[in-house]
């Protein structure tokens, strides 16, 4: 009886855990974010053409803009750089998840760099590039 009551209290605390989010640290609006990051790093033409169609260009304004929209996001700090759960949790709830093995490839090749611009723009290069090379792969295959 006790080990029924135990199991019973242990099965009811598991699910407690499991159900709680663990996604605290997601922001409750993440196009808030993405506005005052625009405020703040005003994009020029062709930067937001590029972010439009989804392109990525090292620009000054294009590199500060998607900087603070990790950080505002909560998958980059200057600290530790990118932590690549939170990037593919949020790459995910934006479907614009492709490739959740190449996103902590290019993470992983990158994390040493040591300028905050540059380890940026060479994440998200990196992700485009896979993305590309699968696009076409798939385009390639359905032909």
């Amino acid at each position: 009886m006790n080990k029924i009551i135990f199991i019973l209290i242990g099965s009811i605390l598991l699910s407690q855990v499991f159900a709680d989010d663990d996604h605290d640290w997601f922001p409750e609006n993440p196009t808030t974010i993405q506005d005052e990051c625009e405020k703040l790093n005003p994009l020029t033409d062709e930067s937001k053409a590029a972010l439009i169609k989804g392109t990525v260009h090292e620009r000054p304004d294009f590199i500060g803009y998607m900087i603070c929209t990790a950080k505002g996001m909560n998958f980059y700090t200057t600290e530790k750089g990118f932590d690549t759960d939170r990037l593919l949790y949020v790459l995910e709830k934006m479907n614009r998840l492709h490739n959740r093995n190449a996103v902590a490839e290019c993470v992983k090749k990158h994390k040493d760099v040591k300028l905050e611009y540059t380890m940026v723009y060479n994440v998200a290069k990196c992700m485009k590039e896979v993305n590309k090379k699968e696009e076409s792969v798939e385009t390639e295959n359905s032909i």
